[in-house]
């Protein structure tokens, strides 16, 4: 919570000195908007980590096996999110996370 506060506090001051009448509700947004994609960033990470975990640990014979998987770091990731997301209208940051763990180019399944 400090950190959101440095930064909303950042961004007040930063309006100041370029001149401008600093507005409350554009100082939440832009700091909402920094918030929300440090909460996406950080939720990837959890899922590569516990993605890879997964994969070390227990590799998937099957297309069940990884989906599975997926689902099992997923929720993860999104609950490490959900702890950090601000005024997340629409969500549209939540559909970012979401697009961004079935992205992931760096998990292959080969299927004999």
């Amino acid at each position: 919570m400090t950190a959101v506060l440095s930064s909303l506090a950042d961004c007040y001051v930063s309006s100041l000195r370029r001149g401008d009448v600093p507005c409350v509700e554009s100082v939440l947004r832009t700091t909402a908007e920094r918030e929300n994609a440090r909460a996406v960033e950080r939720g990837l990470a959890v899922y590569d980590r516990l993605m890879t975990d997964e994969l070390d640990t227990t590799p998937s014979e099957s297309v069940q096996g990884f989906i599975d998987a997926h689902q099992r770091c997923e929720r993860e990731a999104t609950h490490t999110f959900s702890g950090l997301v601000m005024f997340d209208t629409g969500d549209c940051s939540r559909q970012q996370l979401d697009v961004r763990t079935l992205c992931r180019q760096d998990f292959v399944i080969i299927i004999d």
